[in-house]
């Protein structure tokens, strides 16, 4: 018996995945996305093929029909923690026209609004829910938080995972929702599908559309959903991987929660600049973290003051006092790190001077969830603030 001719599937007409198919051609067996949590590493095939394969998925399931709608933005809740399977999810929305509203690790307040960015005017009421910036993350929404957010941003559906379904269906009690549990295999089945650019005139990439719904921290005032375009986290992730100079040869740490606007920024960007991310929310300590620098492999990091001070901590404590040779071994690894970011919350000279003193670059980083990127300004010249780059707000 002859075997099946493999499918096919259509690289849709959006800068990320027209980088990830580039990546693809150019350097087949490089890593785009490592999870530390599976230790499951996927090649640009891999996870286009995965992006792919779940938004025809969700197209079916949802009964979307030929097109996706083109007036009103259709969001979909995303019950599904940092890793590997929620950046698929995410993408596959992207690729459906779709509208991500991660609802994994939240908290609420009080005094729900919503602006969607580069409009000024309001669209839709939501609820507080907000990530926690610098630790502390509330686990999981409350069932009558769920409510109330479906009922003020108008959701339609929830995708969650497997380990997820027992909080989602208690989210579920009362609410008519289609629910989806996304699975991904481990190994993508043969025949395995070939990828191509679309024969025909590609659907235009609607950047006014939304694509992705975070929350602001809090910190300024009461929590702001913002609903952010696809042109929006195009530019903003441009722009970052423009500023610090993010390229397909660096590799770095993702340790953010992605439901956070900055988290979700830095792997857009690294997706787009077709960099190795590691995305390591659920291992990543002082320890790991110093050995990951001892294995002279990362090149980019961009941490907050409360991941860096601890790390600090750490190598005074543990490392300054083993044999010399390995003290060198750690001092080599971090020879290999051109570039630290820091930022979000006030920067203690101690911390930078600490990552300068070693010869490392540090940039000051600062931003709101309204517009991704403010300002990028080299730590030694922070008195002058001179900005490395500064977004363009659109």
């Amino acid at each position: 018996m002859d075997d099946p001719d493999p499918p096919v599937l259509f690289i849709p007409n959006d800068p990320f995945f027209r980088e990830l198919f580039s990546r693809h051609v150019h350097d087949p067996e490089a890593c785009v996305i490592h999870d530390r949590a599976s230790e499951r590493s996927v090649t640009p095939y891999h996870f286009l093929v995965d992006i792919l394969q779940t938004s025809d998925w969700i197209h079916r399931t949802l009964g979307l029909g030929e097109q996706t709608p083109n007036s009103d933005n259709v969001f979909v809740c995303v019950l599904v923690s940092y890793g590997y399977e929620y950046a698929v999810t995410v993408f596959a929305l992207r690729a459906l026209g779709l509208t991500a509203v991660p609802v994994c690790k939240y908290y609420s307040s009080m005094n729900p609004t919503i602006f969607q960015n580069t409009v000024s005017r309001p669209l839709h009421l939501v609820p507080n829910l907000t990530c926690g910036v610098h630790g502390g993350l509330a686990e999981a929404i409350l069932p009558e938080e769920f409510e109330h957010f479906v009922q003020v941003c108008g959701a339609t559906s929830l995708i969650t995972t497997t380990p997820r379904e027992d909080h989602a269906k208690s989210l579920l009690v009362g609410i008519s929702l289609t629910t989806l549990t996304i699975q991904l295999s481990p190994s993508i089945a043969k025949p395995w599908p070939v990828l191509r650019n679309s024969p025909q005139v590609p659907k235009p990439w609607d950047p006014d559309r939304g694509a992705i719904l975070l929350f602001t921290s809090g910190t300024s005032g009461p929590p702001k959903g913002v609903l952010h375009t696809h042109q929006s986290v195009y530019t903003g992730a441009k722009e970052y991987l423009e500023t610090y100079r993010l390229t397909r040869n660096d590799r770095t740490l993702l340790p953010w929660n992605s439901h956070w606007c900055a988290g979700f920024m830095m792997l857009s960007g690294c997706i787009l600049a077709g960099a190795y991310a590691e995305i390591c929310p659920t291992v990543f300590s002082p320890a790991w973290f110093w050995e990951r620098i001892k294995a002279a492999e990362i090149t980019y990091l961009h941490l907050t003051p409360g991941l860096l001070g601890p790390a600090i901590e750490w190598y005074a404590r543990e490392i300054t006092h083993q044999s010399l040779q390995d003290v060198e071994e750690y001092l080599a690894g971090l020879k290999r790190l051109r570039t630290l970011i820091t930022g979000s919350i006030a920067v203690p000279a101690s911390v930078a001077n600490f990552w300068i003193d070693k010869g490392v670059r540090v940039d000051l980083h600062y931003g709101s969830t309204e517009c991704w990127m403010i300002t990028g300004t080299d730590w030694r010249e922070f008195r002058k603030f001179t900005p490395v780059g500064i977004l363009n707000l659109i």
